[in-house]
């Protein structure tokens, strides 16, 4: 998953969390504690990177720089409040919920250290110089403020609950095993610490403004997608050759995967359409990438390779070739060629791509291949015509083989909008909005890092330049 896919899980959890009324059983207490941990080690990771605004105010700031700097002020308030190490435990990641209450505490903590994980992925473990002094960095945004005054909020709001929980399980007192009472005290110290009042001041500066949703940390990848019904198989073919054009330094062994798996669909596919000159085209299609499939077993790459478009591949053909022992609907058959002309183009273009940076064997010495870049056409002539010619020779017959396939059944209208991908995530910032409420009165400034003692001067120093101009003028 994504950082966005998982904060937005962490939001949703907290937002059910803030909404349920059943107590924290005693047996998820431990859970419970552990899921808050983990959040708070995400607003961590994200406050050093940069995503919370202001680190903090300082120990000896005025009456006027505190309230000049809410954010600020929330990012220290975070920083005094008590912790509980030992309740992070990657061990929790394999519990077994009783409730329904636990299972959202689980879910919690698993989509914290996730998104966790994803900033640490883009950032590195430890952040350099370089990182945090980026002016406009992937985290230096106001949305991301907003994101994490609203998880710390309903922290706060959740510790109430487990408050009233350690009390009912016997927590709250003082005995023999001291860390029982050690998660009663910090909860209670956070709770006193005015950490909400603090929270209420960020959420309200970083919501005086537009907040639009900033770029990804990391570009969202095309999945495979399960093909088990007509519609999913558009959205199949529409993936293969998305993947296709996507990822980049597929090995040749992946290619003649592909090619195989997208021969036998679409020799399955001419077996099932009534018309003679489609089952024609499809036939022939599938004999003329034979040539291309030789030349590639000659052929070897250092890349790493991505299974993801195989794996679309063989999801198309097990649909597909089950239809020949089905209710053989004409349909599927032709869904296959009326997608052939992208995939064609896609295949085509990808080979274009990723050939020269293959090995061929262009010779011998002392009986041991000697290995050079395929660019250089150091192979057999049969060999470099398949691999020039034949990727472009499959996008010719595009506009023909789209308006042939047009004059079969009419294609019926996709109620699939596009690719999951696309699909706008609800940040925490919105999912939170209900249950924290709050309403934003103050004029933000530009960057998050800057306090309102900042903007206010700095606005100030604009309205006085204005002034004197006006006065020359």
């Amino acid at each position: 998953m994504s950082y966005e896919e998982s904060v937005s899980e962490v939001g949703r959890h907290l937002a059910l969390l803030l909404a349920e009324s059943d107590a924290v059983p005693a047996t998820e207490v431990d859970n419970a504690l552990g899921g808050r941990e983990s959040v708070l080690r995400l607003l961590d990771t994200l406050a050093e990177r940069g995503g919370l605004g202001h680190s903090g105010v300082a120990v000896n700031a005025t009456p006027e720089q505190v309230a000049g700097d809410p954010v600020g002020l929330m990012n220290s308030a975070r920083r005094r409040m008590g912790r509980l190490p030992d309740a992070d435990s990657h061990a929790r990641l394999a519990a077994e919920p009783t409730s329904r209450v636990g299972a959202l505490w689980l879910g919690l903590h698993r989509h914290a250290v996730a998104a966790r994980e994803q900033i640490i992925g883009t950032t590195g473990e430890t952040p350099t110089p370089k990182v945090t002094g980026l002016r406009d960095g992937p985290l230096k945004h106001w949305s991301h403020v907003a994101d994490g005054a609203a998880i710390l909020g309903a922290v706060v709001e959740l510790d109430r609950p487990l408050i009233e929980a350690l009390r009912a399980d016997g927590r709250a007192g003082t005995t023999r095993d001291g860390s029982r009472t050690e998660a009663y005290k910090v909860l209670l110290d956070t709770h006193s610490a005015g950490v909400g009042l603090a929270v209420a001041g960020a959420r309200t500066l970083a919501a005086a403004g537009p907040l639009p949703d900033p770029e990804p940390l990391r570009p969202a990848r095309i999945r495979p997608a399960a093909v088990r019904t007509r519609k999913s198989q558009r959205e199949g073919h529409r993936r293969l050759a998305a993947l296709l054009r996507e990822i980049q330094g597929l090995r040749p062994e992946e290619y003649r995967a592909i090619l195989a798996h997208h021969v036998a669909t679409v020799v399955a596919a001419a077996e099932l359409v009534t018309n003679p000159v489609h089952a024609k085209i499809l036939s022939e299609h599938a004999a003329g990438l034979e040539p291309l499939d030789r030349a590639l077993s000659r052929t070897a790459s250092l890349e790493p390779g991505d299974g993801r478009a195989f794996a679309q591949a063989q999801e198309l053909t097990r649909f597909v070739s089950a239809e020949l022992t089905g209710a053989r609907l004409e349909d599927v058959g032709l869904t296959v060629l009326r997608a052939l002309p992208e995939t064609s183009r896609s295949l085509a273009q990808a080979l274009e791509r990723d050939r020269p940076t293959w090995l061929v064997a262009g010779a011998t010495e002392a009986d041991k291949y000697l290995w050079v870049r395929a660019d250089v056409m150091a192979c057999r002539q049969a060999d470099a015509d398949a691999l020039i010619t034949a990727p472009k020779a499959m996008a010719v017959p595009a506009s023909e083989l789209t308006m042939l396939a047009m004059a079969g059944a009419p294609v019926p209208p996709d109620p699939i909008p596009g690719y999951l991908a696309d699909a706008r995530l609800i940040p925490p910032r919105e999912t939170l909005a209900g249950p924290l409420g709050g309403a934003p009165t103050l004029e933000r400034p530009v960057q998050p890092g800057l306090t309102l003692t900042d903007h206010v001067h700095a606005a100030k120093s604009k309205a006085a330049a204005r002034g004197a101009d006006a006065e020359r003028g």
